[in-house]
């Protein structure tokens, strides 16, 4: 108890809160300096202390005979001036060599390499951490020297000071401190904070999809699906966050274990899951490779050759190496230099019959329109032309080199395409646009004019009528199987047979040679560090560009599939990757955040509204309209969030029957002492989708914009209360021992003195009196 009471022990761990704070916040590579800046500082010194010392010593000899006060005056000036010259030899001289110059390397610098490459890096971001500066506060080093420190204030203020009066002003400070350590203690404990995106219902004004967790904003997770399930989540426990981790990124090992995929059968072997890698800040890129299944599309791999700059006789030389896959829609395609144009046609293809169809007429474009009696006949065409097929007439209303807007049909993001807009009045029936994708017919749309909702009333091209585009504005090539077709810069096109180590003459001095056909290819990601310049500060550590590598494993069977980071799991990014399992199973996995429960409610969105600026477009305000239904109850209210006025939800208390009345009265009592509350307050919206229903507004075709989803902050705040009740018993207690005390002890101290005084007065009158009282003998005349 004793060492417990002790001032030097509470100093001492006030000391350790400093430092464990200047570790979460200074960057080690700055904390590793430290030697290097004493050792600078040391030579300094000694050189002030040789001038000083010389300077005194020459200024005493010289001084001897002189009387006091000269002798003084001079060994002072001597202090100066050898001061002066020692730090001046110094920064001329030594400071020079001292200096650290990163270009040349010369100076001095302890640990040069370690203070470089963590010059930016605090204490939490180092491998054997990997925390986020709220888990480096919540960790147990700081919960144990709080802990102490409480327990050394208690015992302290037990031992030493008396339970009187006048000390309750520092009764009060010590028990605030202790109950807002022991409250902050208990906060982090049970603090959560995440996010929630709800999803708007198709019908304006309805409740859309009910969500009854959120998105815990620290704690990642893997999902699972297995053959089209339900999604299950794992925590991913000890999953780093600065630093990359396994192949191709680092040597650092990785290996979190997982939940095992159970077997298709009672006796079949399980599926076993781990995480061996990790990338910290990485985008992951696509690449090609032959299918170890044999389920896939075929792959080529060819060799475009070149005999510009051989002497007569040399071999050609090889200008690119291509390995295009039939199953993407954009890596199948290769463009080189805008002369030539590879593809390999995937098989169904219903292009392949008419890529080889002669053209009536010169010109850059042509269209191959289906006649009656399904004869395909290839036209050369222009802006205005006009086509007929019996009774139905084709107009070209535009022709574009790449598709006018980008296409973002799943799948086909970031391809493009020549499209040609067509208006076609068929022998019956109103007339209609069609747009024609030359390298994709399956994205052919007819346009119908406009729906009701204001928009293009797009439908899939009818393929009763056929139609396609037939670019000729340069070289193209077309490989499928063990055909080719070559369809030359506004001239004809051949077709001819091809097998694997073929040349195809392209031109007089370019050949393509077909390297080798797969029968099946798969896609491989990988990931590519983003260099630190590139990389978004706000966004380091908090997974939104990371990814993870999970090893699936059964027997001698093994896949890793490398997973993007995905916010939010209740829409559809693209994020997820599918397995197919050596049992015939597919899994889905995708990379996200563990899921929290909702304190006993379901939340949908009714409405959104983004306020702005008057006459303006910048927003002022965000207004959610929410329905809250209570899930015990099934009672439901609508409620509003707002930007600077959240949704406050007070966690009510339920008396459970399997608990003792005892423990339902404490339940009770603490949730009135010490309330959790959740917070939801506006943190995202739907920009992008507010902006393009506003346009669609100011033209007529809506009442007003509307956004597809909302995104809620969502906290709460465990014995927030405790924890201002002890910051306010700290307020009041310190004026009460600064200013309330001091003066009880004075009225104490003269009201004692005052008694003292009154004791003494009685004490001293009488023998006073009598001395001043006349004697009667020898009074007598």
């Amino acid at each position: 108890l004793r060492a417990f009471s002790s001032i030097p022990l509470a100093v001492a761990l006030l000391s350790l809160v400093v430092v464990y704070g200047a570790l979460a916040s200074v960057p080690i590579g700055l904390l590793a300096l430290a030697p290097t800046y004493l050792f600078v500082a040391a030579t300094l010194l000694i050189a002030l202390a040789l001038g000083v010392a010389g300077s005194v010593w020459a200024a005493r000899a010289a001084t001897r005979r002189w009387s006091r006060a000269p002798r003084f005056a001079a060994q002072y000036a001597a202090v100066l001036v050898g001061g002066a010259l020692a730090v001046g030899l110094w920064a001329g001289f030594l400071w020079p060599l001292l200096r650290f110059d990163p270009a040349a390397g010369t100076g001095v610098r302890f640990f040069a390499g370690f203070v470089e490459a963590h010059r930016a890096t605090t204490l939490r971001r180092l491998p054997a951490l990997e925390m986020t500066e709220g888990e480096f506060y919540a960790w147990w080093p700081l919960r144990l020297i709080l802990l102490l420190f409480v327990i050394n204030m208690i015992v302290a203020t037990v031992r030493r000071i008396e339970f009187r009066f006048e000390n309750l002003g520092v009764l009060t400070v010590h028990t605030g401190i202790v109950i807002l350590a022991l409250g902050s203690m208990h906060y982090q404990a049970l603090k959560q904070e995440g996010d929630l995106l709800l999803l708007a219902a198709s019908t304006p004004g309805a409740p859309g999809p009910a969500e009854t967790t959120f998105m815990d904003r620290t704690t990642p997770a893997l999902w699972v699906s297995l053959d089209g399930g339900p999604w299950r989540s794992a925590p991913l426990i000890g999953l780093p966050r600065y630093n990359d981790y396994g192949e191709p990124l680092s040597d650092r090992p990785l290996a979190l274990d997982l939940p095992a995929l159970p077997g298709a059968g009672p006796d079949a072997a399980g599926v076993t899951m781990r995480v061996i890698g990790f990338g910290a800040y990485v985008e992951l890129a696509q690449s090609w490779a032959p299918s170890e299944t044999g389920a896939g599309a075929p792959m080529l791999d060819l060799t475009l050759l070149s005999r510009l700059d051989r002497a007569p006789g040399e071999p050609p030389a090889a200008a690119a190496e291509l390995r295009l896959p039939a199953g993407s829609p954009t890596d199948r395609v290769a463009r080189l230099a805008g002369a030539l144009t590879i593809e390999h046609v995937p098989p169904g293809d219903p292009r392949w019959p008419i890529l080889d169809l002669p053209v009536d007429g010169p010109g850059d474009w042509a269209l191959a329109v289906r006649q009656p009696g399904g004869v395909w006949r290839a036209v050369a065409v222009e802006p205005g032309a006009t086509v007929e097929a019996g009774a139905m007439t084709v107009e070209v209303l535009a022709l574009h080199a790449s598709a006018p807007m980008p296409i973002i049909t799943p799948g086909y993001q970031g391809a493009d395409s020549e499209v040609a807009v067509l208006r076609i009045t068929p022998d019956t029936g109103e007339p209609f646009e069609r747009w024609v994708y030359a390298r994709y017919p399956e994205l052919d749309q007819d346009i119908h004019g406009v729906g009701g909702d204001g928009r293009p009333d797009r439908r899939p091209a009818d393929r009763a009528i056929g139609v396609a585009l037939l670019p000729r504005e340069q070289l193209h090539v077309y490989v499928r199987g063990d055909e080719a077709v070559v369809r030359r810069a506004g001239g004809s096109a051949t077709r001819q047979p091809v097998e694997e180590g073929a040349t195809l003459d392209l031109a007089p001095m370019i050949a393509l040679r077909l390297d080798r056909l797969w029968p099946a290819a798969e896609r491989l990601e990988a990931p590519v560090s983003v260099p630190p310049a590139e990389q978004r500060k706000d966004l380091i550590g908090t997974h939104d560009r990371s990814a993870v590598a999970v090893e699936l494993s059964a027997g001698g069977w093994r896949r890793v599939v490398w997973l993007p980071f995905a916010r939010f799991m209740n829409v559809s990014t693209g994020s997820d990757r599918t397995v197919a399992l050596p049992d015939g199973r597919a899994v889905r996995l995708a990379f996200s955040r563990a899921p929290r429960a909702l304190p006993g409610l379901a939340l949908s969105l009714v409405d959104f509204e983004m306020v702005p600026y008057p006459h303006s477009e910048i927003p002022r305000d965000y207004v959610s309209k929410v329905q809250v239904r209570d899930l015990d109850t099934g009672r439901t209210r609508t409620a509003i969030t707002r930007l600077n006025a959240p949704l406050i939800y007070r966690v009510p208390f339920r008396a459970r029957e399997d608990r003792p009345a005892l423990a339902n009265a404490l339940g009770a009592a603490v949730s009135v002492i010490a309330p959790n509350r959740y917070k939801f307050s506006q943190a995202g919206w739907d920009a992008e989708g507010w902006r393009q229903t506003s346009a669609r507004v100011r033209a007529g075709a809506l009442d007003r914009p509307r956004a597809a989803f909302t995104i809620l902050a969502v906290g709460n705040n465990p014995g927030i209360h405790v924890i201002a009740a002890g910051a306010v018993m700290v307020c009041a207690g310190i004026p009460w021992a600064f200013y309330v005390k001091p003066w009880l002890l004075r009225r104490r101290r003269d009201r004692l003195r005052a008694e003292h005084a009154a004791r003494s007065d009685d004490g001293a009158r009488p023998e006073r009196t009598r001395s001043a009282e006349p004697s009667l003998v020898g009074s007598a005349p």
